[in-house]
C-alpha cells in the first residue's frame, strides 16, 4: 500500500505532528507521504514546517501557490476553475497525489487531529479491500444515517451532558431525516473504493445543528458499516480517502452561486460525494463508515455567516438528490460515467423550474466535470 494524506491550510500545518506520531507508532513510515496545499494567506511558515518534516524522515510536499501555478500550466482550463481562498484547492492535492502514484488517497481538513489510540493510516487501508463477510446496512428510504448507529453523542452545553438520539451530518436532505431504519445486507459483493473515519469531539453537522445546540461526539464504536448498493449518506472531505482508480469521481465542485436569492456554497464536498455515489451504485464498489477516528477540534467559524452559506445549499441539495433518482447511467467505467452523469445533471437542470443563474451553475459544473475528468487522465497514464 502506498498512501498519500492530502490537506488545504491557512495556518502552518502542525497538525501533521500528530499523525508524524501515529505514523511512526503503527510503523507506516515508508507506505505514506504528505501533500500540503497552500492558499493565497498560507503564510511562508508553512514551507518550512513541512521541510522540517522532510527533515525527520518523512515524505512530505508542501505546494505554494507559485508552484500551483506551475503544476497547473499543462491544465489552463482546470485552474480557472479550482478557486482560490477556497477548500477546493485540495483538488490539486488530488491530482497530484494521483501523479505520484499513490493507492489511497486521503482527505483530512487542518483540524481533524490523530488519536493515538488508532492507526490512521492502517485505519484507511480498508480501502480496495473485498466486503465479503464485514456488516452492511441500507435503509427503507434508501438514506442510511450512519452517525446513529456509530456514534455517542451529548449535548456538551448541558452541564449534565444529556445523551441525544439523532445526529444528521451536513449534507443529508432534510425531506430524508427522521425515518431512520436500518436494514442488514447479508450478500453483496465488490471493494471498498471509499472509506470515511468519524470524528470525536466534533462531528460534522451543519450550522443549523450547531446554533441548535453545541453537540460532541464522545465515543465512536460498533466497528465498521458497508452502505448498501443503491443508498445514500453525506461524505465530506475530511478523514476520508478513496482509491486512485475513483479519482475521474472526486471532483470537489466548485460553488458560490445564488440560488432563490441565496448564496451556495460549504456544499462542495457533499455534492463530489453524492456524484461518487452515483457513479459507484451504478459501476460498482462501496463506501464504508467507520475506522480510524480522529479528533476534531474545529477551527472558529462565524456560526451566522456559516448559515448563511449553507441555506442555499440546503434547498437545492433538496433538488440534486431528485435529480440523481431519476437519473439512469450507462457507461461502465468511472470516467465514461461520470462525464455521462454531467450531461444527465445539466439535462434536468435546463427543464426545471431552478431559476438563471443555477441553470448557468449545471451548464458550468457539466464542463468542469469534463474539464476534471481530462486532467485526470493526464495524470493517471
Amino acid at each position: 500500500m502506498k498512501a498519500a494524506i492530502v490537506l488545504t491550510t491557512i495556518s502552518v500545518p502542525v497538525v501533521l505532528s500528530s499523525y508524524c506520531r501515529n505514523i511512526e507508532t503503527y510503523g507506516h513510515k515508508d507506505e505514506v507521504e504528505f501533500i500540503v496545499v497552500g492558499d493565497m494567506k498560507t503564510p511562508s511558515e508553512a514551507g518550512d514546517y513541512v521541510q522540517h518534516l522532510v527533515g525527520r524522515g518523512f515524505k512530505a510536499l508542501y505546494l505554494d501557490i507559485k508552484a500551483q501555478a506551475k503544476w497547473l500550466e499543462p491544465y489552463p482550463a482546470l485552474g480557472e476553475i479550482i478557486p482560490y481562498n477556497s477548500d477546493n484547492r485540495r483538488n490539486v492535492g488530488y491530482l497530484v497525489a494521483a501523479e505520484r502514484g499513490v493507492e489511497i488517497i486521503i482527505s483530512i481538513d487542518d483540524d481533524n487531529y490523530a488519536v493515538s489510540e488508532e492507526d490512521f493510516v492502517g485505519g484507511h487501508s480498508i480501502v480496495g479491500k473485498d466486503v465479503s463477510g464485514r456488516r452492511m446496512l441500507g435503509a427503507a428510504n434508501k438514506w442510511l444515517n450512519v452517525c446513529n448507529p456509530m456514534c455517542d453523542l451529548v449535548v456538551a452545553s448541558s452541564p449534565a451532558y444529556y445523551s441525544i438520539k439523532n445526529m444528521y451530518a451536513r449534507g443529508f436532505p432534510y425531506s430524508r431525516r427522521f425515518q431512520d431504519s436500518f436494514v442488514p445486507v447479508k450478500e453483496n459483493t465488490g471493494k471498498v473504493m471509499v472509506n470515511e473515519g468519524f470524528w470525536l469531539k466534533d462531528p460534522d453537522v451543519d450550522a443549523i445543528a450547531r446554533l441548535n445546540d453545541q453537540v460532541a461526539v464522545i465515543r465512536t464504536g460498533n466497528g465498521r458499516i458497508i452502505l448498501a448498493k443503491d443508498n445514500y449518506c453525506p461524505i465530506n472531505s475530511q478523514n476520508t480517502a478513496y482509491h486512485r482508480e475513483l479519482l475521474p469521481c472526486m471532483y470537489f465542485v466548485a460553488m458560490g452561486f445564488n440560488y432563490n436569492g441565496l448564496k451556495v456554497d460549504r456544499y462542495g464536498d457533499i455534492w463530489m460525494g453524492y456524484f461518487m455515489l452515483k457513479v459507484l451504485h451504478h459501476t460498482g464498489g462501496f463506501v464504508c463508515f467507520g475506522k480510524p477516528t480522529v479528533r476534531h477540534i474545529r477551527n472558529k467559524h462565524n456560526l451566522l455567516n456559516d448559515l448563511y452559506l449553507e441555506l442555499g445549499g440546503m434547498l437545492l441539495t433538496e433538488r440534486l438528490v431528485d435529480f440523481l433518482d431519476a437519473i439512469e447511467l450507462i457507461k461502465t467505467n468511472y470516467a465514461d460515467a461520470y462525464l455521462e452523469l454531467g450531461d444527465r445533471l445539466d439535462a434536468l437542470a435546463q427543464g426545471s423550474d431552478l431559476g438563471d443563474d443555477a441553470k448557468d451553475y449545471f451548464r458550468r459544473l457539466k464542463q468542469n466535470m469534463g474539464i476534471w475528468v481530462e486532467a485526470c487522465s493526464g495524470v493517471m497514464r
